[in-house]
This record gives structure tokens, sequence and C-alpha cells, in this order.
């Protein structure tokens, strides 16, 4: 973990652009690209209470959303 850790409630998204990839949108409309991205939240709709910690070390090509590692999830 390198940054700050929060808990949102946010809807899984796949993206089908670059590649595609999945995503988390929160009810305040924040978008997170999680880089640990559990199978059991890969169900486009989804929403769930999510624990995660913030990596402003990790980049790549999906300029969608803020890079988080995913902590601990309710489904």
């Amino acid at each position: 973990m390198n940054g700050i850790m929060k808990e949102i409630t946010a809807t899984v998204v796949f993206n089908h652009f670059e590649g595609g990839f999945w995503g988390l949108i929160d009810k305040d409309k924040n978008k997170y690209v999680p880089v640990n991205m559990p199978e059991q939240l890969k169900v486009e709709g989804k929403t769930s209470v999510i624990v995660i910690s913030e990596r402003p070390d990790v980049t790549g090509i999906q300029m969608w959303g803020a890079y988080v590692e995913i902590i601990s999830f309710n489904t």
C-alpha cells in the first residue's frame, strides 16, 4: 500500500477502449482503475462497498481515473 486508504461504494464498469479494462465509479462520479480487480467483482453494474488504497506510483495507458489497489470488498 502506497497511498491513502478509504472506503467507497462503487459500481463496476467495463471500459471497451484502450484494450478494455475494469473500472469503478463511486457515488460522487469519481473514477478508479483497480490494479488488482478480483474475479468476484468483474460483473458489469455490480455495486459494492470497497476499501481502496490510492496508488500514485502506478501509471498506465488508461487515462480514465485514479489507480487504486483493492484492499477488501463486500458483495
